[in-house]
């Protein structure tokens, strides 16, 4: 392609305005330009972080919808995903295995699946660590090749951190200590 077929956009600011009054306007709106810059990045910035708060809540109320659906033996046609709870603030699996019957938290940030994986899909390799090792002790004496499934019942919300103690030179804390004392 030869350089004649290219076209050339030209550049604002290059050649102001002759005339008196529009080289003035000209000049205020190039003062301004640095500003109006600044803000319409913060703006930006505002609506991005208004977006990911909105994107968490509605995270957070697809995997409480999913959670009310186990609970009540509802058959769900689609669940959120691992990288869906985990910015919805939850932290761990609840399952159940279905040979002990005995409850477990499995850590969603050390299941080694692609963020984009629906949680139903983790019920065919979940299995508890005892019943994992009571077939393993069997399989070489056997030959036998079984494996049960745990279920899915839950997901389990991140534990806050407590509150840090008062500084014992704040006022309020003063007060208390006053009052218990």
């Amino acid at each position: 392609m030869s350089a004649d077929h290219v076209t050339r956009l030209p550049r604002v600011g290059r050649h102001p305005p002759l005339s008196g009054r529009d080289r003035r306007h000209y000049a205020r709106e190039a003062a301004r330009a640095p500003q109006t810059y600044i803000d319409m990045m913060l703006d930006a910035e505002r609506k991005r972080a208004e977006a990911a708060r909105a994107e968490k809540v509605a995270d957070r109320l697809e995997c409480e919808a999913w959670c009310g659906a186990l609970l009540f033996g509802l058959d769900v046609v689609r669940s959120p995903t691992i990288a869906q709870a985990l910015n919805a603030g939850f932290d761990a699996i609840e399952i159940q295995c279905q040979r002990c019957r005995r409850m477990s938290l499995v850590p969603l940030a050390k299941i080694k699946r692609p963020p984009d994986t629906e949680l139903w899909k983790l019920e065919p390799s979940l299995i508890c660590q005892p019943c994992r090792d009571d077939l393993e002790a069997l399989k070489p004496k056997r030959g036998f090749r079984s494996r049960t499934q745990a279920l899915i019942t839950g997901l389990h919300l991140a534990q806050r951190e407590p509150d840090p103690p008062d500084d014992p030179q704040t006022p309020s804390a003063a007060k208390r200590a006053g009052r218990a004392g």
